[in-house]
């Protein structure tokens, strides 16, 4: 089960399912970056992409933004986030999404 934080928020986790707004990506979350120099200041997670390209994730931080929700019947949770794409010298850029927490994906 995840945890909270200190505003009773739940903690997100490598492993969690994130889905993106309208229909974006949806994936399990990957460990994140270190800090590299101030024009990339790392990552909490990496998001997996679904290409044959060479770049497989982009960093990603995410923020719990609502309540826990629970589905009945099943014991897995999922709550409102702000997903923030890291920019590399320039800006990042955000959506919104949902995180799923206390599952097996």
């Amino acid at each position: 089960m995840a945890d909270n934080d200190d505003t009773g928020r739940h903690i997100v986790e490598t492993g969690d399912y994130l889905a993106l707004d309208d229909g974006g990506l949806s994936q399990c979350l990957l460990e994140g970056d270190e800090p590299v120099d101030e024009s990339y200041p790392g990552s909490q997670f990496r998001f997996p992409l679904l290409n044959d390209g060479p770049i497989k994730s982009v960093p990603i931080n995410v923020v719990v933004t609502g309540r826990r929700h629970y589905w009945v019947g099943n014991g897995k949770s999922r709550s409102r986030c702000k997903v923030e794409f890291v920019g590399d010298g320039e800006p990042s850029t955000y959506v919104g999404a949902w995180v799923y927490f206390d599952s097996n994906w």
